[in-house]
């Protein structure tokens, strides 16, 4: 199944916002849903707090740079998702500096080349979270489902709810209690008889 990512292109060229859409199609690593943006201006009110997956940024843009957009994106929000970093500047210091001071996950040199793209991407976008298809609840509603999903994903284990007449015999139930922390936490208590277990 292909993946799905929302990026947002930030350039202040429509031309290498087009590039490095392209390239990005051309590398099969996902699909990719694109929002663009002329600089970090525009970024900020483009940008979705938890549906934007992948930035991609022009270093120098008028207005507002790309280190400038992506300081004020950390600051504004406590996640933020990878960001690429693009740029024609070749001054190793400089990039280093970039990388220091915005934490950004990677550069993305001009011109673009599609298969250099295609290998430095690949471990950065398997570490985006899937949200898209069958294992994806609304927050809120999700404990039971996806508790059946990991349980049945992780231990190959089928989950039926035990219907609610049914009594617990003494000492026929064993209990456990599983969390899971991330951007929602919870945590939920599970009973099994002795025999699944």
């Amino acid at each position: 199944m292909v993946r799905r990512i929302n990026a947002l292109i930030v350039d202040d060229s429509p031309t290498t916002r087009k590039m490095v859409m392209s390239a990005l199609r051309q590398t099969g690593l996902a699909e990719f849903n694109f929002t663009e943006a002329d600089d970090g201006i525009d970024a900020l009110a483009q940008y979705r707090a938890g549906q934007t997956q992948l930035l991609f940024v022009d270093m120098n843009m008028p207005r507002m740079n790309g280190l400038d957009f992506i300081r004020k994106l950390h600051a504004q929000h406590k996640q933020c998702p990878p960001a690429v970093m693009i740029t024609g500047e070749s001054s190793r210091e400089k990039l280093m500096e970039a990388l220091q001071e915005t934490g950004v996950d990677a550069f993305l040199l001009k011109p673009v080349d599609r298969d250099r793209l295609r290998s430095g991407l690949k471990t950065l976008i398997d570490s985006i979270p899937e949200t898209s298809g069958p294992s994806v609840v609304p927050n809120g509603e999700c404990v039971p489902q996806a508790m059946q999903e990991m349980l049945g994903k992780a231990c190959n284990l089928d989950l039926t709810p035990e219907p609610e007449d049914r009594s617990v015999r003494n000492g026929s139930i064993v209990l456990g209690m599983a969390s899971l922390m991330g951007a929602v936490q919870w945590s939920v208590g599970l009973g099994f008889t002795r025999e699944s277990a």
